[in-house]
């Protein structure tokens, strides 16, 4: 096993994908909140992703402490008010950010079926990891290019936004009854709470466990920077 590569050869490149994120943040119609990180949080995150900051993941973890989309999806960063990327140990995966309801968002590198690197999707109205067929720059892309209100299109209720803004970046909307049953499955008749994210995650986990015993391993905790401290 070779030797892991110094910080200086990650984050010193001849092409360096910030500049490419921040044109997508830039012309996105979306609201994009770029969250804060400090600098040794950003190059320790980078140093333990062995990735350059010429990809598009090795900028967000560089440059961000996450990238929140239209108040509904959270990207994980170089730590801060979220996890940073890598932090909390994963078997043949990593978690790349996860949506306002719950929903996990993970790169492959053996646990699931397909390549190393490909994305994918656990949702929580099945309960089950879906293949989006794109990588992680293809992500940002794509969400960025406004393609991220038609993959949720079926989850939004007429006043999500009123509610969405004022969740913190650790914190979802936990519904009842839940997405995963079929009283659940129409947002905007079902009850709904701002809760910390990862009482979410445990619910869906644990619900999935229960039934069919195929929830999203080694669940990512997502808590208050305080309660992570």
């Amino acid at each position: 096993m070779s030797a892991p590569r110094p910080v200086e050869d990650l984050v010193d490149v001849d092409r360096p994908a910030w500049p490419w994120v921040q044109g997508l943040i830039a012309k996105s119609e979306l609201p994009v909140e770029v969250l804060p990180v400090g600098p040794e949080s950003a190059q320790r995150t980078l140093h333990r992703l062995q990735v350059t900051a010429g990809s598009a993941l090795g900028a967000i973890a560089l440059h961000t402490g996450g990238l929140i989309i239209d108040n509904w999806v959270r990207l994980l960063g170089g730590g801060g008010a979220l996890p940073a990327l890598g932090e909390y140990e994963e078997v043949g995966k990593m978690t790349v950010g996860y949506d306002l309801l719950g929903g996990r968002f993970a790169l492959n590198g053996t646990a699931l079926d397909g390549p190393p690197g490909g994305l994918w999707y656990w949702a929580p109205d099945t309960l089950e990891w879906e293949s989006i067929d794109s990588t992680y720059s293809g992500m940002l892309e794509w969400f960025l290019g406004g393609a991220l209100t038609k993959f949720y299109a079926d989850c939004y209720w007429p006043d999500w936004r009123n509610e969405a803004i004022r969740a913190a970046p650790w914190e979802g909307i936990t519904l009842f009854p839940p997405p995963f049953t079929k009283e659940g499955t129409k947002a905007d008749q079902v009850r709904r709470k701002i809760v910390d994210m990862s009482l979410l995650l445990d619910l869906y986990v644990d619900t999935a466990r229960q039934l069919a015993g195929k929830g999203p391993d080694d669940l990512v905790a997502v808590q208050a920077p305080a309660a992570r401290a």
